[in-house]
């Protein structure tokens, strides 16, 4: 299915509607939003960042995704993290986050990359539906606060 909207560049006015999507999408926890709105800027600013957003037919923000590279040893060149993928509710299944990891792909196409990976616990037959295949099963620590960051 095709989406009504278009994919394009986050910037910096997006940030209340990117937070409202992310407070959806944490599983571990509330982020905060002291640190969201200092980090926001500087995805928005960085090369090697894809910040995303996807806006609705109305104009409205309803999706957003974050990737980056990363230079790896096992993949022979740059390989592209997806790091976070949310969708409001009202535009599942219309295409809308396959239209966000497309321009991902093609984003990461551009800068060399040997292929894009990601995590999910909640989305993998939406991933497999779209090209992507189970490789991994990914664990995490949580670090403690260093003061001051």
């Amino acid at each position: 299915m095709s989406p009504t909207g278009a994919v394009r560049p986050a910037l910096r006015s997006d940030a209340a509607d990117v937070w409202a999507l992310l407070e959806g999408l944490v599983l571990g926890g509330p982020p905060e939003r002291a640190l969201f709105d200092r980090t926001f800027p500087t995805l928005t600013a960085d090369d090697a960042v894809a910040l995303l957003v996807h806006e609705g037919g109305g104009g409205e923000v309803d999706g957003y995704v974050h990737a980056l590279t990363r230079p790896s040893l096992y993949a022979n060149g740059p390989v592209c993290w997806v790091s976070e993928l949310m969708v409001a509710p009202g535009a599942r299944r219309r295409g809308t986050g396959a239209a966000l990891i497309r321009a991902v792909e093609e984003w990461a196409n551009l800068r060399g990359c040997r292929e894009v990976t990601l995590a999910t616990s909640r989305a993998r037959e939406f991933y497999e539906a779209i090209g992507y295949d189970a490789t991994a099963q990914y664990l995490k620590k949580r670090m403690p606060q260093v003061p001051g960051t």
